[in-house]
């Protein structure tokens, strides 16, 4: 769970990651993210049928100056007895310009905002034990109200039109 993440290097980010999928002994590691240009055609008839759907976009992944690395104590999701696991936030920055944190405690301020955790289930926490889970899986939850008062520009949940 402390493990680093090797980032990928220039040869992997120009390319797709789909063929590490069906075939991992190819990956430069296990941890990869990339940026990729992307130029759907397989559907290209369900343009104007929804406004969310693109055909030229750009998948992100996140640069390595913006990722901060924690540990159990700060990246590990754990209620107690049951599910479990490593867990991954995202935060909004009020204030882009200045510096990058260096370290995760840094979080804990008016500064930065977690809209998103993302949880990857792979334990059942049984009073001292962590037991491997059967089944993993990942668990997604974004707060509405925080999404909210980011996109509406105001400085807490209380503002927002909800």
């Amino acid at each position: 769970m402390d493990q680093k993440i090797k980032f990928t290097t220039d040869r992997v980010r120009k390319t797709t990651l789909k063929k590490y999928f069906s075939n991992p002994d190819l990956a430069p590691s296990r941890n990869l993210v990339n940026c990729q240009r992307v130029i759907r055609t397989d559907d290209i008839q369900q343009i104007n049928q929804h406004s969310y759907h693109q055909t030229c976009f750009e998948m992100l992944g996140v640069k390595e100056n913006h990722i901060l690395f924690g540990n159990k104590k700060t990246n590990f999701w754990d209620m107690g007895d049951g599910p479990c696991g490593p867990n991954t936030e995202i935060y909004f920055d009020f204030h882009p310009k200045k510096n990058l944190l260096k370290n995760i405690e840094e979080l804990d301020n008016k500064r930065f905002i977690e809209i998103c955790n993302i949880v990857f289930p792979e334990f059942y926490h049984k009073g001292e034990e962590y037991l491997p889970l059967a089944e993993k899986c990942v668990d997604t939850g974004a707060g509405l109200e925080r999404i909210a008062m980011v996109l509406q520009g105001k400085k807490n949940t209380f503002e927002i039109d909800l």
